[in-house]
């Protein structure tokens, strides 16, 4: 596939440069498309397959740049583009306004990294409550950011970006130690609360050391593994299944619960949920929001629900905001447990145990498995 006349070499620890003259131009479709044959196949190492994703940023000579340097800093740009559409074996050729794109990724990474030396990153958590015993069981940790102390950025709003750098395994590191570290004060004041942590994937497929990061927190804290869930999202799946079961197989089997998380937004892979052991699964919350308006909707959540829970040992249905989607909902499931803006928001640390208090002998469910859970009231434990 190369000659004599190219020139290809190591740019970075999982990054290459390839340097083509192109006498041809049908040539780079082909060098394209030998590439992305060649890293579409698993490779097999000590009796090991692992499936590889590439991206591929390409830059022309003279239309984009008149130097190698140059040429490499704008397929450089076009490699961030094409690791921002997260589609593996992806293709992105330079243009003028994927400069100002990577530009601002640049910036933001820049920011991130000041921002965890600054300590400006935050964790609430949200309350998940059973639906049979009405007692909260867990929380969701949920990062925030307040930005130079002036205003609160949700993750919404930083995290897709951040995914396409390596400051999301930085991150995600943080996340994962400062939701220990609170775990142990709840321990420690009595309270005994699964807490769950998203990963990313960019924490999966690129962070070497996450299993052994986890294995040193367990360790340290002395915290059960089996109060940490990890939440997965659904577009983790879309590719290198093989990796993906290898890394979370390896941590669930020191009793790390493992959740999928948004399960019914876009992408569902019946068939990878039925493979791999997940503990349980978070109902995305499209899929109850019209569950009110009509008994189709109505129907279809539940028998979503239904089939889920047909998958795997737990349900939590998140993003539920109403009594009219409570009120829509099967409750009767064992296993079942809601999360949501209805009971409570996200709170500060320090406001979770006042909440388990206050609210321990006002939640309450009918006989019948429909919900009169008393609505969060801040005003019971202060501002949050």
């Amino acid at each position: 596939m190369l000659t004599e006349e190219d020139f290809f070499f190591k740019t970075r620890n999982n990054e290459f440069a390839l340097f083509v003259p192109l006498k041809k131009p049908e040539r780079l479709s082909s060098l394209i498309k030998g590439i992305k044959k060649i890293f579409s196949q698993p490779i097999i190492v000590d009796n090991e397959t692992f499936e590889i994703s590439t991206h591929i940023g390409a830059s022309l000579f003279p239309q984009n740049a008149a130097s190698a340097e140059q040429l490499m800093r704008c397929a450089d740009m076009a490699l961030h583009q094409a690791r921002q559409n997260k589609i593996s074996n992806d293709v992105i050729f330079y243009n003028n306004n994927i400069e100002e794109e990577v530009k601002k990724v640049l910036r933001l990474e820049k920011d991130l990294y000041r921002a965890l030396e600054r300590k400006e990153l935050f964790l609430q958590y949200q309350p998940q409550i059973d639906i049979k015993t009405s007692n909260v069981i867990g929380v969701e940790a949920l990062l925030r950011w307040h930005r130079g102390y002036k205003e609160v950025i949700f993750p919404n709003d930083f995290i897709p970006m951040a995914e396409t750098s390596l400051v999301m395994i930085d991150i995600g590191r943080w996340v994962l130690q400062e939701a220990f570290v609170q775990a142990q004060k709840w321990i420690k004041q009595g309270i005994q609360l699964n807490i769950s942590v998203n990963i990313s994937p960019v924490q999966i497929y690129q962070d070497r050391h996450l299993k052994e990061e986890i294995e040193k927190l367990l360790r340290v804290t002395s915290i059960p593994a089996s109060m940490l869930t990890l939440e997965i999202t659904e577009k983790t799946l879309r590719d290198r299944h093989g990796l993906f079961e290898k890394v979370m197989g390896e941590i669930r089997s020191h009793g790390v619960k493992i959740y999928l998380d948004d399960f019914g937004k876009g992408y569902s892979s019946i068939d990878f949920v039925k493979s791999f052991p997940f503990d349980g699964i978070k109902i995305d919350r499209e899929i109850i929001t019209n569950a009110p308006r009509s008994a189709r909707e109505k129907n279809f959540a539940n028998s979503f629900i239904r089939m889920a829970h047909s998958l795997v040992q737990h349900i939590v249905i998140e993003g539920v905001e109403t009594n009219e989607q409570i009120n829509s909902l099967d409750l009767g499931l064992s296993n079942l447990s809601i999360q949501g803006y209805y009971y409570s928001p996200p709170l500060d640390a320090e406001k979770i145990a006042p909440f388990i208090l206050t609210k321990r002998n006002s939640l309450h469910l009918e006989a019948v498995g429909r919900s009169s859970i008393q609505r969060y009231d801040p005003k019971d434990i202060g501002p949050v």
